[in-house]
């Protein structure tokens, strides 16, 4: 493993919290992974060994396909082999000049060849050219900007699409957004919708996840805490937990155990 990196825009970024903290620590070892160009192989139970050794229960692959749908990797194959590239390393990572090239083949990104969905394109991270470490930063999507003396398309080049623009929230989505109960602290109407997105190309009907939806809301006015941070940001709602959130009865009488799930949420400051 490779010395990186870590700084405090890994902390104040407001994406990563809907990952369980085992899912974050991973990212942070896939870097210490990652050859210089951010890449590694994607063979998640030797990862699992050399990361977690004494955590047998870490589900890498579960937290590496979260990872990926927030654009923070893609995963991707060439031929047989599988592969992973952290989106966006050398923008913020400093490899060694004596660390050895990558071997690794990089992604081909005239194919679908990177386990994205269908027809979806790669993160504009993973097509932007390397670029210096930026001082406060480290991970895609920071609050911060690059202060160097660039020209301004290349910074435009650069900017983030993490939050998808008002025109691209689809009739439905946003049926289901006006409905979903308010809490206190952030909700990312952006990451909601990825989320809600993916359950829809997973085979979800927008009539399912909608009944879910009322369902959690209406116990949560039952309960009183419409509007508190005992409500789940609507990305963790539409995440890929398995049973996924808005399948589950949301009943007084069968959920009064289920509350533990989201108390770490709760307690973050996102």
């Amino acid at each position: 493993m490779r010395a990186r990196n870590i700084k405090p825009g890994f902390f104040e970024n407001e994406i990563l919290p809907e990952i369980e903290p085992l899912g974050r620590l991973l990212f942070i070892g896939l870097w210490c992974l990652a050859d210089r160009k951010g890449r590694l192989e994607d063979r998640p139970r030797r990862i699992s060994g050399q990361l977690f050794p004494y955590d047998k229960e870490c589900d890498v692959n579960r937290y590496l396909d979260e990872l990926q749908e927030r654009e923070f990797l893609v995963r991707y194959t060439n031929g047989t082999d599988k592969f992973i590239q952290i989106i966006s390393f050398n923008k913020h990572q400093s490899p060694h000049i004596k660390e050895r090239a990558s071997t690794t083949p990089a992604p081909d990104i005239s194919e679908t060849s990177t386990g994205q969905a269908p027809g979806k394109p790669l993160p504009r991270q993973l097509l932007a050219p390397p670029d210096s470490l930026i001082p406060d930063s480290l991970i895609p999507d920071s609050k911060h900007l690059d202060d160097s003396d660039e020209s301004t398309e290349r910074k435009s080049s650069q900017k983030s699409t993490r939050q998808p623009v008002k025109s691209e929230y689809t009739p439905e989505f946003e049926k289901v957004w006006a409905i979903y109960p308010k809490r206190e602290g952030s909700n990312p109407k952006g990451s909601a919708f990825k989320a809600w997105n993916a359950r829809i190309r997973g085979g979800y009907t927008h009539e399912e996840i909608n009944n879910g939806v009322v369902r959690y809301a209406s116990l949560k006015k039952s309960a009183g805490e419409l509007g508190t941070r005992f409500i789940m940001q609507a990305a963790t709602f539409f995440g890929p937990e398995d049973p996924p959130h808005f399948t589950l009865p949301w009943s007084e009488s069968e959920n009064t155990d289920m509350e533990p799930v989201e108390d770490w949420r709760d307690r973050v400051d996102v």
